[in-house]
């Protein structure tokens, strides 16, 4: 989660170092191999959580966690609500998929930027339903040789 203290590196992965003490609501993603991928018949989910017509079955993964970075920045968010829009208007899309993502579009219509605390108290809220527990965990990743040049190829 970023926070107001975090510093002014552009790398993401070294800026920003908190999250949630308690990640509520908890979602899961999917991680899919390039064969499946692949398959004519596999469909993934909006926001890959859900796997929409599987050719196997999904597994779950214990112990491993996902480092998700929904909000980053103003600009960020600004481009997140943007896309949002543009995808609302397809027919067909389930009127309740991407809730936060409207609660989040109307929320840049009314700010043209978002400053540091702003950007910690969405990241807080993002997806919740209702109040949620902003208490935060200092836990930054791990930097390494072979994550550091990951990163530098993206």
């Amino acid at each position: 989660m970023p926070t107001p203290e975090d510093s002014a590196e552009e790398n993401v992965l070294t800026r920003i170092t908190h999250r949630k003490a308690k990640e509520s609501p908890a979602f899961s993603k999917v991680i899919v191999p390039k064969s499946i991928f692949s398959h004519p018949e596999f469909r993934l989910g909006e926001g890959s959580h859900f796997v929409q017509n599987p050719v196997t079955v999904a597994q779950p993964i214990e112990g491993l966690f996902l480092a998700h970075f929904p909000v980053r920045s103003s600009a960020q968010l600004h481009r997140k609500a943007g896309n949002f829009a543009r995808r609302n208007l397809v027919p067909g899309k389930p009127a309740n998929q991407s809730y936060h993502l409207k609660i989040l579009a109307d929320e840049c219509r009314t700010s043209d930027t978002f400053s540091a605390k702003d950007l910690q108290r969405i990241a807080a809220t993002y997806a919740a339903r209702g109040p949620v527990d902003e208490s935060l965990v200092l836990d930054p990743i791990e930097m390494t040789k072979e994550t550091s040049v990951q990163i530098m190829h993206q």
